[in-house]
């Protein structure tokens, strides 16, 4: 609710901003019509108005073009947290299993045969999924996917024979919930907050809300 709320004020914000302004004032508007879509998908709309694709985990191309400066906002912000926060890529989880942000090639685990990502708002960087499989669950971010498909894909990386990695933007919510319900699929924590535990002891900023964890707690495992 509180994205919905925060989404719309600065949507009407710089709507209005972009009006008085005149001139480039447009690209104000702009930004302001994309955070009011972005605040209707968490409404109502889901991750789907970003087109992504689960088969190569890129965006739709008249998605880009219609929210690109939300886009450009989302993507510039996460560069910064990339570059300033003190915090690992990715951290080891388990055996078979790594758990943490959107990671360039070149910073993956190594042995990786599955890669399993999170985001909706994001494309998987060129070159990361090759020689490996790739399950892909868009999800909006400090969101929850549907519980029959997350159940599946938690599922799936339970059974993985491989190394698999999990990631979401940063690592510390839509990633940390999956990798949470695999531990206690894979029988290594016996309930949510265990798991919850576990993984903050390896990646301590992990911070799951009420809504992961509430999923957390009904599918069990």
């Amino acid at each position: 609710m509180k994205y919905i709320v925060l989404f719309t004020i600065l949507g009407t914000g710089l709507l209005t901003l972009g009006e008085q302004l005149g001139g480039f004032g447009w690209v104000f508007a702009w930004l302001g019509l994309d955070f009011l879509i972005v605040a209707a998908a968490y409404l109502k709309l889901g991750y789907k108005i970003f087109g992504k694709r689960s088969t190569d985990g890129q965006l739709g191309l008249a998605s880009v073009i219609l929210l690109f400066p939300y886009l450009l906002f989302c993507w510039g912000f996460w560069h910064l947290q990339r570059r300033f926060l003190k915090e690992d890529c990715y951290n080891y989880i388990a055996p078979g299993l790594w758990m943490g942000r959107r990671a360039f090639v070149d910073e993956l685990p190594a042995d990786i045969s599955l890669l399993v990502d999170l985001t909706a708002e994001f494309p998987e960087p060129k070159g990361a999924l090759d020689g490996k499989d790739y399950l892909c669950l868009p999800t909006l971010d400090a969101h929850v996917p549907n519980e029959g498909e997350f159940r599946a894909l938690v599922q799936k990386i339970a059974d993985w024979p491989g190394n698999v990695y999990i990631h979401c933007a940063i690592g510390h919510g839509r990633s940390a919930t999956v990798a949470a319900a695999v531990l206690m699929a894979r029988g290594l924590a016996t309930n949510a907050q265990e798991a919850e535990a576990m993984l903050k002891k390896a990646r301590p900023w992990i911070k799951l809300n009420q809504t992961q964890r509430q999923l957390l707690e009904t599918v069990g495992f």
